[in-house]
C-alpha cells in the first residue's frame, strides 16, 4: 500500500495530463478539418455579396471606417473586425476573408467534439466531430463563404458548450456569464440566432427550473447585452434601423407580398427538408423535394435524425428538440425560399448538435450490442469511414461540375493572375459594365468579383462605359473574355471603349450568332453559367431570385 501510494501520480498531475490530451485531440481535429476544407476554398462557390463585407473589413483595417454594424444593419460588426484584424496581421490579400471563414469552420469541428464529449462521452464526441469535418454542406458554405452568417455555427456551438458547462455547475456565476457573452457575440453574426437562443433558454430552464432565481443568470443576461452592445448602441442612435432594414429585406424575400398560411406551411416544409439534406451533406441542388428524398444519403440521414430525436428524448436529453422547434417555427417566417446551397447557412448551427445526437445514439446502440470498447470503436470508425467516402466523393464531383460550368471563381482568378504577371506600368484592368448583369449567386456578380479581386490584389482598375441602348440577358451569355488592347494613339476610342492606349478589358464574349469586331487579342476566355435557381421546394407561388432573363 505504501509503494502504491508513493508511485501514484498527484491529482493535479493527472488532471494536467488529461487536459493536455484533450487539447491535443481538439487541435488534431481542427487541423484535419482545415485540410479537408482547403481544396477550392477560393474557387467554389463563386463569390457572393460577401465581397461587400470583405471590402468593409479592408476599409476598417485602413482606418477609413469604425462601424457598429455590418453592411446590413441587422448584423453586428464583429466579424468585420475579425477579418480586419486578419488584414492587419497578414496584409492585403483577397484570399484572407475566405481563409478566415475556413478557420472558423475548422474550429467549429473542435468545439463540436467538446459538446459531444460532455453529453455522451469521448467516442461520441470524436465521431460527431469527424462527421462534421467531412460534411459537404459545412465545408462548402460555412467554411468557404466569407459571410458573417457563415461563421454563426462557431459562435452558437461554443455558446452551447459553455451553457452545458454552466448547467453542470449551477452555482458558478462565471460560467453562466461566459455563456451569456457567447450568445451575445453569436447574435451579432445574424439575427436568426434568436431562434437558437430561445431553444437554449428553454433547455436551460428544463435542466434547472431554479435558474431565474440565480444571480448568475442575470449576470449572463447582462453579459449577453455586452456581447451585443454595439448593435444595441447603433439602434439607439438610429431609431432602431436594424428592425427597419430587417423588415425591408424580409419583404424583398417575400416578393413584396405577405406570408399567408400556405406559404408559411410550405416554408416550414422547406426548412425541414433543408435540415435533413444539409445534415446529410448533400450539396448538388435538386429542383423538387422528391429528388432529395430518393437520395439514399438523405433517407438514411432522415431515419438517423428521427431515431436520434426519439432516443435523446427518452434518455431525457432534449437539447436537439429544444433547439429544433423554435428554428422550424420562427425562421420560416423570414424566408420562403429554402433551396440549396447557400440557404443552408440559416440552419447550419443546428447541424453540429444533430450530429452529436446521431453519434450519441449510434455509440449507445453499439455499446448495447457489443460488450468491449474495441467493438464500439470499430463501429464508430466504420461509420465515419463510410460517411467520409460518400461526403467527399460527392463534394469533389460537385467541384468539378461547377468549375466546368463556369459557376466558380476560376475565371476571375485566372484573369487577375494573368494580368498581375504580364501587365506593364500604368496598364489598367477595365471591368466592362455589362458584367454587373451576370449574377453568380447570393447577390454576387462577375463585376463584383473582379472589383473585389482588383482592389485587394492592388491592381489598377477602371470601369468601361456602356452604350445607352445596350441590352444583355445573362441567360444568353456563355462565356466571359479578357482581351489585351494596344490602341493606336491616333485612333479615337469608340463610344464603349476606355480612353487608355493599352489596357486589359473583361467583358461578355460575343453571343451565339453575333458578329462583333473586338479590339485586341483574347488572353482568357472562360465559361459562364447562371447560378442555380433559388426557389421554394413546396410553394410554386414563392418568388425566385432574378436569373438575368426576366
Amino acid at each position: 500500500m505504501a509503494e502504491a501510494t508513493l508511485s501514484a501520480p498527484a491529482p493535479s498531475q493527472s488532471a494536467w495530463k488529461g487536459a493536455a490530451r484533450e487539447a491535443a485531440i481538439v487541435v488534431g481535429l481542427i487541423v484535419v478539418a482545415a485540410i479537408v476544407r482547403w481544396p477550392n476554398v477560393h474557387v467554389v462557390p463563386p463569390y457572393t455579396d460577401e465581397t461587400e463585407e470583405a471590402l468593409r473589413a479592408w476599409a476598417i483595417a485602413q482606418g477609413e471606417l469604425r462601424p457598429l454594424v455590418n453592411v446590413d444593419s441587422y448584423i453586428g460588426a464583429l466579424w468585420s473586425y475579425v477579418v480586419a484584424a486578419g488584414f492587419l496581421v497578414f496584409g492585403r490579400s483577397a484570399e484572407l476573408p475566405r481563409l478566415a471563414s475556413l478557420a472558423a469552420g475548422a474550429l467549429t469541428v473542435g468545439v463540436t467534439y467538446l459538446v459531444g464529449r460532455r453529453l455522451f462521452g469521448q467516442t461520441a464526441g470524436l465521431l460527431a466531430a469527424a462527421l462534421l469535418a467531412v460534411n459537404g454542406a459545412h465545408v462548402l458554405v460555412s467554411s468557404h463563404v466569407a459571410w458573417s452568417n457563415c461563421v454563426t455555427p462557431l459562435f452558437t456551438t461554443t455558446a452551447i458548450w459553455l451553457l452545458l458547462r454552466a448547467l453542470d455547475a449551477p452555482g458558478n456565476a462565471l460560467r453562466l456569464a461566459l455563456a451569456g457573452l457567447a450568445w451575445g457575440l453569436a447574435l451579432q453574426t445574424h439575427p436568426s440566432v434568436i431562434a437558437f437562443l430561445v431553444g437554449a433558454a428553454v433547455y436551460a430552464l428544463w435542466r434547472d427550473p431554479r435558474l431565474p432565481l440565480r444571480a448568475g443568470t442575470w449576470l449572463a443576461v447582462a453579459m449577453l447585452a455586452v456581447g451585443y452592445g454595439n448593435v444595441l448602441a447603433y439602434n439607439l442612435g438610429s431609431g432602431f434601423d436594424t428592425l427597419t432594414q430587417a423588415q425591408r429585406v424580409g419583404s424583398e424575400y417575400a416578393g413584396g407580398a405577405g406570408l399567408d398560411s400556405w406559404g408559411y406551411v410550405a416554408s416550414m416544409l422547406g426548412i425541414l427538408m433543408l435540415i435533413v439534406h444539409t445534415t446529410a451533406g448533400v450539396v448538388d441542388p435538386r429542383m423538387t423535394a422528391v429528388e432529395y428524398l430518393v437520395d439514399p444519403r438523405v433517407l438514411i440521414t432522415l431515419a438517423g435524425l428521427l431515431a436520434a430525436l426519439v432516443w435523446s428524448v427518452r434518455r431525457r436529453e432534449p437539447l436537439l428538440l429544444c433547439l429544433a422547434v423554435p428554428v422550424v417555427v420562427l425562421i420560416p417566417a423570414l424566408n420562403q425560399r429554402w433551396s440549396p446551397i447557400l440557404a443552408s447557412r440559416y440552419i447550419m448551427p443546428l447541424v453540429p448538435i444533430a450530429l452529436v445526437m446521431i453519434t450519441g445514439a449510434t455509440v449507445a446502440l453499439a455499446a448495447r450490442r457489443h460488450s468491449g470498447p474495441s467493438a464500439i470503436w470499430a463501429t464508430a470508425l466504420g461509420v465515419a469511414g463510410v460517411v467520409a467516402l460518400a461526403q467527399q466523393g460527392g463534394l469533389w464531383v460537385y467541384y468539378q461540375t461547377e468549375v466546368a460550368a463556369g459557376r466558380s471563381n476560376d475565371g476571375p482568378w485566372s484573369m487577375i493572375r494573368l494580368v498581375e504577371e504580364q501587365r506593364r506600368a500604368r496598364e489598367p484592368f477595365v471591368v466592362h459594365a455589362d458584367l454587373h448583369l451576370l449574377p453568380t449567386g447570393g447577390g454576387g456578380t462577375w463585376a463584383k468579383a473582379l472589383d473585389y479581386l482588383l482592389e485587394l490584389e492592388d491592381v489598377r482598375k477602371d470601369v468601361s462605359p456602356r452604350e445607352d441602348g445596350a441590352r444583355l440577358r445573362a441567360c444568353d451569355v456563355t462565356a466571359v473574355t479578357l482581351r489585351y488592347v494596344e490602341r493606336d494613339e491616333r485612333r479615337r476610342p469608340a463610344r464603349d471603349e476606355p480612353r487608355h492606349e493599352r489596357y486589359w478589358i473583361a467583358k461578355p464574349a460575343p453571343l451565339g450568332g453575333e458578329r462583333r469586331e473586338e479590339p485586341g487579342r483574347v488572353a482568357v476566355d472562360g465559361p459562364y453559367s447562371l447560378p442555380w435557381v433559388n426557389r421554394s421546394l413546396f410553394d410554386p407561388r414563392a418568388p425566385t431570385f432574378e436569373t438575368g432573363c426576366e
